[in-house]
């Protein structure tokens, strides 16, 4: 079956869904637990951008607004990172249609992905981002990145790319100064493509392993 996607912040009650997610796209050392993002969503929801899976519309019918055709991968494809930002990413998207992805028979409106994040006048990732929703600034200078997931069932389609370019763009509208995210030094080159800087090693211990800091700087 093809799909296409609209994009949308989640809603509260659907933490369940959330914590799903995590839970298969992290590892169990780095994985946040169920109660965690459960908490998170209900109450940061405008802090998560998620992609939902519809059904392909029929031809002559409108898929609604918002919504945008299945993508296709290109050339650009890029391997499934490990850790945090575990943004599946597939690469550049391109907008196409015609592209099937896999999805369980109640796949009319799952959240296939999502990005989510944490605003902060603080200049550096730590930890406790994670765990603490009071930390968020609304009004802050920063965009803490937690966690970029897709569902392996819609992966290989750009859905990841596109959360994070989308991401990237509504930071700059809202004139903020900088994404920030965490990754292990196997991505780093990945997630230069984006145009994230490797800033030094992390101060973040999530899991036990190293892990490395890299910014998107939009201002000066």
């Amino acid at each position: 079956m093809t799909y296409t996607y609209s994009f949308r912040p989640v809603r509260p009650e659907e933490g369940d869904q959330i914590a799903f997610i995590e839970q298969v796209c992290f590892s169990p050392a780095t994985a946040l637990s169920p109660e965690t993002m459960k908490a998170r969503a209900a109450e940061l929801p405008d802090m998560f951008l998620a992609a939902i899976a519809h059904p392909e519309v029929p031809s002559g019918m409108s898929a609604g607004p918002g919504s945008l055709p299945a993508m296709r991968r290109d050339n650009g494809s890029v391997q499934q990172p490990d850790g945090r930002q575990n943004a599946c990413t597939d690469g550049k998207s391109t907008s196409a249609s015609g592209v099937k992805a896999a999805s369980p028979d109640d796949a009319h409106d799952q959240i296939a992905g999502y990005i989510t994040m944490m605003m902060t006048d603080e200049e550096h990732f730590r930890d406790a981002f994670f765990e603490d929703p009071s930390l968020h600034q609304p009004n802050g200078a920063n965009v803490m990145l937690l966690g970029l997931e897709v569902l392996p069932s819609f992966r290989h389609q750009g859905l990841a790319a596109e959360l994070l370019n989308r991401t990237i763009r509504q930071a700059e509208k809202e004139g903020r100064r900088k994404l920030v995210l965490t990754c292990r030094d196997d991505k780093i080159a990945m997630y230069e493509k984006f145009g994230f800087q490797l800033g030094g090693i992390s101060k973040s211990t999530l899991g036990g392993v190293t892990w490395y800091e890299m910014e998107h700087r939009l201002q000066k």
